[in-house]
């Protein structure tokens, strides 16, 4: 037993980064999939949890053998307060994810940031790419929807809501913007913007329209802001876009 201690703590400081990585985008993939897709429909939602389960575990094993060591006394008293609250909060709302988001962020000490956008960025568009075509070519169900006492005709293109994919596509588009920086060309600005209006069209998703279309808009002239509120302001941005 103290041997496979020492060979998974081992394991996790030489590959610190990658196991982390893989792990969030081992749940990110499984939230897509079972939320949001159609095809979470026909596989069970038990595997989709296993995943899940398995993707906090890396956190919670990287926490426990890693970034406990660097916590000072009172960053323990913060990290077990904080946890237990969130732990209340998830029993009382039944709601498990509350918890596990919470622990994945928690185990993101130490963790290149760059390197989890990059990977999810990528992850997130292959995931949107394949559904839509999947439910463009009748592989699995295009949904048609229209808004109460509208006639407008919503197109789900494989998800389960119209919102979904314009809401993957929004993160795709700031994830984007986020890695590119102020290394962002105009027709990189174009293609992003025809990209969310297109789905607009389809999906006529007002709201996620308007949240990529702003900060898109606004890369411009945020790329003349110093350098070190850039960073600060697209981290942020982007941070808390994949949270949701």
């Amino acid at each position: 037993m103290k041997k496979t201690i020492e060979a998974i703590k081992s394991m996790l400081s030489k590959y610190n980064n990658q196991i982390f990585t893989a792990g969030i985008c081992m749940y990110v993939f499984a939230i897509i999939m079972s939320d949001y897709t159609i095809i979470g429909n026909y596989i069970p939602e038990f595997l989709f949890s296993c995943i899940k389960y398995l993707s906090v575990a890396i956190s919670i094993l990287k926490i426990a053998f890693i970034d406990i060591k660097t916590y000072s006394i009172k960053q323990r008293k913060n990290v077990i307060l904080l946890t237990t609250l969130v732990l209340i909060i998830s029993i009382v709302s039944k709601n498990r994810t509350i918890l596990q988001i919470f622990l994945l962020i928690l185990g993101m000490k130490d963790i290149n940031f760059k390197k989890i956008a990059r990977a999810i960025f990528w992850l997130e568009l292959i995931l949107l790419s394949l559904t839509v075509f999947a439910s463009v070519t009748g592989i699995i169900e295009n949904r048609i929807i229209t808004r109460t006492g509208e006639t407008v005709i919503r197109y789900s293109l494989g998800f389960k809501d119209c919102k979904y994919p314009a809401i993957i596509l929004w993160s795709i588009s700031i994830l984007y913007l986020y890695l590119k920086k102020e290394k962002i060309k105009l027709y990189e600005i174009i293609i992003l913007l025809i990209s969310n209006i297109i789905m607009y069209k389809v999906t006529d998703s007002r709201n996620e329209l308007i949240c990529s279309v702003i900060p898109i808009i606004l890369m411009p002239l945020i790329v003349k802001v110093n350098k070190e509120k850039l960073n600060k302001i697209i981290y942020y941005t982007s941070k808390y876009s994949m949270s949701i």
